[in-house]
């Protein structure tokens, strides 16, 4: 006997009878994923922990200075953003994307290390919302909020020189992006 050939209880058959004959097969429930007050409840959470990781990620912005890592990372935009070609006119470990974004930095902050202190808190605020949109698509609501806590905690912890302008902050952000942008398409 197959799955379609077992016999099904009176009340699954009876409820399943009713709500095809009621509305012709097509349901007037609304999708709970388009939900009005879902997708508030969504963006709200994503807002508050925008405001959150900034105001974390903002404690920091006038303290430390690692010259080994800060300090030799923002040398190299200073040199992009004087016009000079990594690779050619300098040796860097990094790829030249990273450096080509600090040399925008430096650039548009007019030399000022907080300008770019800022624009990476935000970056990395931005960061935390998109893990919260990839969980969201798997888990519930207080989970995926649950995550992007984690997020903030992770990216803005001691332990780290949490103004240090790494690959790594780079390109999280753009790989969560990707991986929201196919989760939605699959």
């Amino acid at each position: 006997m197959t799955v379609d050939e077992r016999p099904r209880p009176r009340e699954v058959e009876t409820a399943a009878e009713e709500t095809a004959a009621s509305d012709g097969g097509v349901s007037d429930a609304p999708d709970p994923a388009t939900h009005p007050i879902r997708r508030h409840l969504e963006a709200g959470s994503a807002l508050l922990l925008f405001v959150l990781a900034l105001s974390w990620f903002g404690l920091t912005l006038d303290r430390t200075f690692h010259m080994t890592d800060e300090g030799y990372l923002l040398r190299l935009g200073q040199r992009m953003a004087q016009g000079e070609v990594p690779h050619r006119d300098f040796v860097e470990d990094y790829g030249p994307g990273v450096i080509v974004a600090l040399g925008a930095l430096v650039k548009g902050g007019d030399g000022e290390i907080l300008f770019v202190r800022q624009a990476l808190a935000v970056w990395k605020a931005l960061a935390v919302v998109l893990g919260f949109f990839v969980a969201r698509l798997l888990v519930p609501l207080p989970v995926a909020f649950g995550v992007g806590l984690l997020g903030i905690v992770y990216q803005g912890r001691a332990s780290m020189n949490v103004n240090a302008p790494h690959a790594a902050l780079f390109t999280v952000p753009l790989c969560m992006a990707a991986a929201w942008l196919l989760a939605r398409a699959l």
